[in-house]
């Protein structure tokens, strides 16, 4: 038995010693990522395990987070007794300036009596407010949004582009450019690349380079355009792009001719130049400056001073707008009889935006004696010509080979090699003409006019014959003495083939049945047989193209010889939804003729015309019922006796025959808030817009935001009508009401006021009457300066649904410093988030605080010496001691102090 009773005691104090082991507080919360918003709310959670017997303190506080949080410090409470877990909130301050991360450590310690409860390992941790107000920059150019650039002939040009990161400049960040424009890749040094902005720096400049080449160009505009940036910045839309224009450069130079032939008798040759032309005598390159050029004279079988001489003006200048110049060296003639001797010229750019172009050497012959009178023959065997706006053109040139020494002449005439049988001179003009090449001339242009008339005509073909039994003055006529003359077909002979006016364009409907009638022209000529190919579709409103519309969406209309206009019909589907606003397109392609040109034709081809856009009309569509706007609707309830309306517009597009359309409003069990519940709206025919009528009622309730949805369930005849997707259903929120998030005050049992001295806890409840129904948060703050006077006196409290007190802990922190009593007043101000609609704070909202004069105030007074020896006086000497009294802490206010001296003899 007393074994039992021995055994039973030591499983007690057991029992006893595990239910005294002293309870642990930790963070539960160590790493804690935050974005800086409007409202944002950092949660700290702190657990005790085990179990304590008396109530303890303990206080979060976040180091150096005075101007990131609203208040940096906050005060738990843990009750006696077993496990439990608290919430710290602490609410991000929002600002505007740009910051990268900002970690802020935050730790947890007693405040006061421990109560035989320790703080665990895990009792410190950080906060990280995440990178906000563009910390990492806008990125866009800081420069003029459009550069000129000139190519330079002697190296290639450096362009400086300045790029500014607006806002924050945390951390490295790349951007990429790329050049867009004629040929970025060979007429920059880069078309593409990466920028590298350091942190802290807010501007950097990069520099590209105009690449010099010898190519005649016209003006060339570029695009520098950023296109990404990394890092966490973004691009500045406004001012990412840079235009560069590059004028034309690098005006050709060349000779007109590579060879000249010159006979010995003719005193001189002259040699013509060209700038800004291409060989084919068309504009290249710039021609706004000037330009200078030198020419060298080199001997080859022609000696220098024995068969010709050099002047000594050797350059040519060419002034702005100027493209032709000209310059002779003198012929020898020294009576010996030669062969062909030559020589050469050779240019170079002296200055000027100018570059050589072949040729820039050309060789002078000096011709043998033989056929001194010249070959004369024509400078090619064909020509192809345009009625249209030509007038007087060169159609031929007779040249002068070998010797061009006396006047020469050669007939020539033209006729018509076709199976046309109207007057040349209907056409053209002259139909004949006589050649003469004075002495020393070496080639003379056959001039013909083109009779530039309205008939459409086709290609017509005509032979130009030198006739070498006219020859004279002792020339030769050698080949080719024949040359082709084609005329292409003008004035539109096959046709232009258009859409007739909009007017003649329509869709018809003949009961159920809809078709497009349309009408195709052939306009100006008639000749032969015309096919010309069309394709049509259907696009929605939207801009999609639908298929199953059309009956048929390809085909092919004829036109026969002297046939200028035809119907086209397109059958739409019977089952086909057409939506207003929808548009049928019809493009007429690859017109042909059955006819084969000697070349090829300028016609038949489409017009301006030849593309037609079809509306579809409210009368041809049918009905798509919707409503007009789906966005949200917010509404009041009213405050009574009164009901509110809210009108829902419902359109019907297409409004051919009548409909009926079904609709209801969900949840049947808010019949209290709103009615009706269900109805019908009737469209007769051509009506297009119906209201949706829903009655708002009051109550005294409390209720959160009520979302109530009007959906249109269906539309009758279902075969012509349907419901327009997307359009189909509104929602109508009543918003919160009757005080649902409750308003805020201080309890009447906590609302002070308090006298408190330094180190002192006071526990401070705040209510939420009326509705509780949604989270709401509240700010509380102690002025003047409570945050660097209380630990814990600037904060908020969140109050979940269904919460309606939440007790705060606020202690008044010792400083060390002597001070009078001291008046604070502790404040409730609103708080939103984005999600929570702003607190309203009702009465009482202010508590005054009084923290009593503390730390000696009026001074703590003593002696600055504890030892003075000093000489005893005589009766003729007096020796005084001179004793120095401190007041050290406070010295507020005229203070005494009383002496005395023992023993007292």
């Amino acid at each position: 038995m007393q074994l039992c009773i021995w055994v039973l005691c030591v499983l007690c104090y057991l029992s006893t010693c595990r239910a005294q082991d002293p309870a642990i507080i930790s963070l539960l919360d160590t790493d804690i990522r935050t974005p800086e918003e409007p409202g944002a709310l950092v949660m700290v959670r702190v657990e005790k395990v085990g179990t304590s017997t008396l109530a303890v303190s303990v206080s979060i506080e976040i180091q150096g987070g005075s101007g990131d949080f609203v208040g940096s410090s906050q005060i738990l409470q843990f009750p006696a007794g077993g496990p439990e877990i608290r919430t710290a909130t602490f609410a991000v301050t929002n600002d505007d300036e740009p910051e990268p991360d900002e970690q802020f450590t935050f730790d947890l310690s007693l405040i006061g009596a421990s109560n035989g409860v320790t703080i665990g390992d895990q009792n410190s941790g950080t906060i990280t407010i995440l990178a906000n107000d563009d910390a990492f920059g806008i990125i866009g150019f800081s420069m003029a949004e459009s550069l000129t650039v000139s190519e330079l002939a002697d190296g290639d040009n450096p362009v400086v582009f300045t790029i500014r990161r607006a806002r924050g400049t945390a951390d490295t960040v790349y951007a990429a450019f790329q050049i867009t424009g004629p040929s970025p890749s060979t007429d920059w040094s880069e078309a593409s690349g990466n920028i590298t902005l350091p942190a802290g720096q807010a501007t950097v400049t990069f520099t590209l380079h105009v690449l010099a080449d010898d190519l005649p160009e016209e003006e060339e505009v570029f695009r520098v355009e950023l296109t990404e940036v990394t890092g966490g910045a973004e691009i500045n839309q406004s001012a990412s792009a840079v235009q560069v224009t590059i004028p034309a450069n690098d005006s050709p130079v060349r000779f007109r001719h590579q060879t000249y032939y010159v006979n010995e008798t003719a005193g001189s040759v002259t040699l013509t130049l060209t700038r800004g032309l291409d060989e084919n005598e068309m504009r290249e390159g710039p021609d706004s400056d000037s330009v200078v050029v030198a020419y060298t004279v080199s001997s080859a079988t022609a000696q220098e001073g024995e068969d010709f001489d050099t002047d000594n003006t050797t350059t040519i200048t060419f002034g702005a707008g100027v493209y032709e110049n000209e310059f002779s060296i003198d012929i020898i003639d020294d009576g010996i009889p030669e062969r062909d001797e030559n020589f050469t010229v050779s240019l170079v750019i002296v200055s000027g935006d100018a570059i050589l172009a072949s040729p820039n050497v050309a060789t002078v012959v000096i011709v043998a004696n033989d056929d001194h009178n010249g070959r004369l023959s024509l400078d090619r065997t064909s020509r192809i010509m345009n009625e249209d706006g030509t007038g007087q053109f060169v159609v031929f040139t007779v040249t002068r080979e070998a010797g061009d020494f006396g006047a020469v002449s050669v007939r020539w005439e033209l006729r018509r090699d076709d199976a046309n049988t109207d007057p040349i001179a209907n056409d053209i003009g002259p139909t004949s003409g006589t050649v003469t090449l004075q002495n020393g001339e070496r080639s003379q242009d056959i001039l013909l006019t083109m009779v530039d008339d309205s008939i459409p005509e086709e290609a017509e073909t005509y032979t130009l014959t030198l006739l070498t039994s006219s020859v004279t003055g002792g020339a030769l006529v050698e080949a080719p003495t024949e040359g082709q003359l084609i005329i292409r077909d003008s004035d539109d002979v096959y046709g232009r083939l258009n859409f007739a006016p909009a007017d003649q364009q329509q869709i018809v409907t003949d009961g159920d049945v809809r078709r497009l009638q349309l009408v195709v022209l052939r306009e100006r000529g008639s000749f032969g047989t015309v096919t010309v190919s069309y394709m049509a579709r259907y696009n929605s409103p939207a801009g999609n193209i639908m298929t199953g519309i059309l009956n048929s969406t390809t085909g092919q209309l004829e036109f026969r010889p002297g046939e200028s206009r035809l119907p086209l019909e397109l059958q739409v589907n019977r089952d086909a939804f057409l939506q207003v606003g929808g548009t049928f397109e019809v493009f007429l392609q690859d017109p042909e003729v059955d006819i084969n040109p000697v070349v090829p034709a300028s016609s038949p081809r489409l017009g301006g015309q030849a593309n037609l856009t079809v509306e579809v009309t409210d009368d041809i569509a049918n009905g798509e019922v919707g409503f007009t706007d789906v966005t949200e609707r917010r509404v009041s309830e009213p405050a009574g006796p009164g009901t509110q309306m809210v009108a829902l517009m419902v359109e019907r597009e297409g409004t051919l025959g009548s409909a009926t359309v079904y609709w209801n409003m969900e949840p049947a069990a808010m019949s209290s808030d709103a009615r009706p519940q269900s109805g019908t709206l009737l469209f007769l025919e051509g009506e297009s817009l119906k209201n949706i009528t829903i009655e708002i009622l009051p109550d005294d309730i409390a209720e959160t935001d009520e979302t109530l949805t009007v959906r249109l369930q269906r539309v009758e005849p279902s075969s012509t009508q349907k419901l327009k997707p997307g359009f189909e259903q509104v929602n109508v929120v009543i918003e919160e009401n009757d005080d649902a998030g409750g308003i805020f005050s201080f309890s009447d049992d906590t609302s002070g006021p308090y006298v408190i001295q330094e180190g002192e806890l006071m526990y401070i409840t705040i209510r939420r009457e009326g509705g509780a129904l949604v989270p709401r948060t509240v700010q509380y703050t102690i002025e003047p300066d409570g945050e660097a006077n209380f630990r814990g006196g600037v904060g908020v409290a969140l109050f979940a649904a269904g919460d309606t007190t939440h007790t705060v802990a606020i202690q008044a922190m010792r400083d060390g410093v002597p001070e009078l009593n001291e008046t604070y007043s502790l404040e409730l101000r609103s708080f939103s988030t984005p999600d929570q609609a702003a607190s309203v704070i009702g009465d009482p909202s202010t508590i005054t605080i009084t923290v009593l004069e503390n730390d000696n105030p009026y001074g703590v007074f003593s002696f600055a010496d504890t030892s003075i020896t000093i000489n005893e006086s005589t009766s003729t000497d007096v020796y005084p001691a001179y004793v120095q009294v401190d007041r050290t802490m406070g010295a507020f206010g005229p203070a005494s102090v009383s002496w005395y001296i023992l023993p007292n003899t």
